[in-house]
């Protein structure tokens, strides 16, 4: 990449590091969604009346996620009733098979609503999210939230015990931090009943306080020093021959 490139614009600090391993042409302008998503006023002193299930928009990640999501939404509405639950759906394509895992498990409480993003977290107080951007978009809007994170078991079994990957954290706002910001549930973790735990805690209002203040050391690591959107169209316009520009945006 390096090679094929005259110029590489990062989006993650971690990654311009990587990159100026092997070239002085590397620039980190921060995260655009820094520059797209406006902090709310959120009121985290009162509680909790709507639980958002974002499960990831491909089918992979719904066959991950789905199923455990809508059972911690069945124990969770078992210990508090008065708590409405909407699943964010990415494509009406996944709709018909989304329901009929309703119908199946009997959580016909859970709304299922094709929305923005941006509209699903305004109107949520705790999320329960698949791991990805759209956890880094809860944090910018200060919604508590939990985070699953897994793989197919052959691709986990061959990341692990072949390839020998071994990460402290992997869901993206602790990689980005460097540290255990969001409580992830990786693989095997992925106990109902743990999760269950972990989200029945965040109905504790200070609790909910406490995480949301954990979140700036996420949102520091993704601003730039100006919006990263201008200074990516700044650069870009200073280079003679942008069709030689590599733009990272890890989207």
């Amino acid at each position: 990449l390096v090679a094929y490139s005259r110029h590489i614009i990062t989006i993650f600090e971690k990654e311009c590091a990587f990159y100026q391993r092997f070239s002085d042409d590397v620039s980190y302008f921060g995260h655009p969604l820094t520059a797209m998503v406006a902090s709310p006023s959120r009121d985290l002193n009162k509680p909790v009346e709507r639980v958002l299930l974002f499960p990831g928009s491909r089918k992979q990640e719904l066959k991950l996620y789905l199923r455990k999501m809508l059972l911690v939404a069945k124990a969770m509405k078992t210990h508090a009733p008065e708590i409405g639950f909407e699943l964010s759906l990415s494509s009406s394509t996944y709709k018909d098979c989304i329901l009929s895992e309703i119908k199946t498990l009997g959580v016909d409480f859970v709304d299922v609503v094709e929305s923005e993003s941006k509209a699903a977290f305004l109107r949520s107080d705790l999320v329960l999210c698949a791991s990805g951007t759209a956890t880094l978009e809860a944090i910018l809007y200060d919604v508590p939230m939990v985070i699953l994170a897994a793989l197919p078991p052959l691709t986990y079994f061959i990341a692990k015990h072949v390839l020998r990957i071994h990460l402290p954290f992997v869901a993206l706002p602790n990689v980005v931090a460097d540290k255990a910001v969001v409580r992830e549930f990786v693989q095997k973790q992925m106990v109902v009943e743990a999760i269950v735990s972990e989200m029945n805690h965040l109905l504790s209002s200070s609790a909910r306080k406490a995480l949301v203040v954990r979140y700036e050391a996420v949102k520091q690591c993704l601003r730039g020093e100006k919006d990263p959107m201008l200074r990516s169209e700044e650069h870009t316009s200073e280079l003679q021959s942008p069709c030689n520009l590599v733009c990272r945006l890890l989207l």
